[in-house]
């Protein structure tokens, strides 16, 4: 059989796939589109938008394209790493019986015969000093580095990485490249690192409120707005006022002990990390914007923030003033060891900040109350649309500087990449997050909502160079509870300024 031959066989087996997709959307009763990862940072502009049809495209790959059996070497994490934790990413081991495991396995079994390639997968649970040994050696032992984007961009000022748009065959007009990520990395005209459909941890890693359905039903009575919690939504009126009014004031002490623990029913669940960096994006505060020639510089609306910290800093600390005391957090337990979820799935809390990605979870699939999937609140009714946080852990693609052949992985990532968006993408999608994970049609529309709305800021993905740590300061602060945000915001700003300078230096002479 020609390779033409063996791909238009795969074309047919894809018509297959899509169609069990589409029958799966009408058993479940929702006419859910499906959505890309390719999201602008620019929200969509009206409610209909975010009824988005992912259209079946074709990559711009030659048809005769063929490397001749050459060995693509990619370094990446292991599923139950440090900046990976949901094993089905970028590549499996093997097949499973399961759709998108199946999917991903697959994707690099098509793209090797496409291209007539082998994709040798090293993974490692912390892929740095890999890296770094790599880089300092000088040799072309990997021809890409798949990680974390926020780590990747250290090597960036260092003019590690190739700039990817110089590299042939990758084309970043195509959907399954998430341009509003690409806009926000972008540096003086130049892209290090990408990532996009390829990257199923880009949209389990995005921010939600989970509730539950039952306790929803118990508290009725006193707020009767808990029986339309997806009307509030559709309505534009769920902020984070409303949510710290329907749950902050819930608490029943279930033992009778009159101690506080996790023994009794609270309204609202989360930790300090999670509360506190949605806002971001949530309450669309712009961190870094873009400068005439590129560059990055701070540009924050301090009094927006001041305020947003403000109302995050009154519902954590319910024991130091607020009236808010249906709200758990970490109680004793270390910094960012509080695990919300699953203190949530055991029935005794109403409202849990967490990743669309938990619905995945065993504890989750297995819990015995029904539970649905709210967006982060909103900043207040003015604000238009609900944007969304996607934990900067997310996986991110970059060619190092010792790549002596980039244009061939340059062609296996963007094979890997469009077939993603064809086929593993929508699996995830339609079939297991709304199909497997989700009961009610509602929360299906509510997964759109939430992956319409992801929003990107170069801090973010710059965190440890030119986004200075800046974000993450305030929410060890709320931790703390420290409320001098104007102070420290002067002091952050100063130590930016000599930053940025240091860094723009630094990637000008290199």
């Amino acid at each position: 059989m020609t390779r033409v031959k063996r791909i238009l066989g795969i074309i047919i087996l894809a018509v297959i796939i899509w169609s069990f997709v589409a029958c799966s959307m009408a058993d479940t009763g929702s006419n859910d589109s499906t959505v890309t990862t390719a999201h602008s940072s620019d929200a969509p502009k009206d409610e209909s938008d975010y009824e988005n049809t992912l259209v079946y495209e074709d990559d711009s790959l030659p048809d005769n394209l063929d490397f001749g059996g050459a060995t693509v070497t990619i370094l990446s994490p292991k599923g139950n790493g440090k900046y990976s934790q949901y094993e089905v990413d970028f590549t499996v081991e093997e097949l499973m019986s399961e759709p998108v495991n199946d999917s991903v396995y697959n994707r690099e079994k098509f793209v090797e015969e496409r291209l007539d390639v082998e994709i040798n997968n090293i993974q490692m649970d912390d892929v740095v000093p890999e890296i770094d040994k790599s880089l300092s050696s000088g040799d072309d032992m990997y021809q890409a580095y798949i990680y974390a984007n926020h780590v990747i961009t250290r090597y960036v000022i260092d003019k590690n990485m190739i700039d990817l748009y110089s590299v042939d065959y990758l084309d970043f007009d195509k959907p399954w490249w998430a341009d509003g990520f690409n806009s926000e990395a972008e540096l003086m005209g130049s892209l290090y690192l990408a990532t996009g459909s390829l990257f199923l941890s880009l949209i389990r890693n995005c921010y939600s409120v989970y509730y539950n359905k039952v306790l929803g039903e118990d508290y009725l009575s006193r707020y009767p707005e808990l029986g339309d919690l997806y009307s509030i939504v559709e309505n534009g009126d769920w902020t984070f006022d409303k949510f710290v009014e329907l749950g902050g004031s819930i608490y029943e002490d279930v033992d009778g002990d009159t101690v506080r623990d996790f023994d009794d029913i609270y309204g609202i669940a989360f930790s300090p990390v999670c509360a506190v960096d949605n806002i971001w994006s949530s309450f669309d505060i712009d961190i870094l914007s873009k400068t005439d020639d590129g560059w990055v510089e701070f540009n924050v609306n301090t009094g927006k923030l001041f305020d947003s910290l403000e109302k995050v800093y009154n519902m954590a600390h319910y024991s130091l003033g607020s009236n808010f005391n249906g709200v758990i957090d970490e109680q004793g337990h270390g910094y960012e060891t509080f695990d919300a979820e699953k203190y949530f799935v055991s029935g005794k809390n109403l409202f849990c900040v967490g990743y669309i990605g938990h619905a995945e979870q065993p504890s989750f699939r297995n819990m015995q109350h029904d539970y649905g999937i709210l967006p982060f609140p909103k900043y207040d009714k003015a604000q238009k649309l609900y944007y969304t946080y996607s934990h900067d852990t997310y996986g991110a693609v970059a060619i190092p500087n010792t790549n002596s052949d980039p244009d061939t992985v340059g062609a296996v990532i963007e094979a890997l990449a469009s077939y993603s968006y064809r086929e593993t993408l929508p699996l995830y999608l339609n079939v297991a997050l709304k199909g497997k994970y989700m009961s009610d049609p509602e929360s299906r529309r509510m997964i759109d909502i939430i992956i319409d709305g992801i929003k990107v800021d170069s801090a973010w993905i710059y965190l440890g160079t030119l986004g200075c740590d800046y974000p993450t300061k305030f929410r060890y602060m709320i931790h703390n509870g420290e409320t001098s945000f104007a102070a420290e915001n002067e002091q952050l700003m100063r130590r930016a300024s000599m930053l940025l300078k240091i860094y723009r230096e630094e990637y000008e002479r290199k």
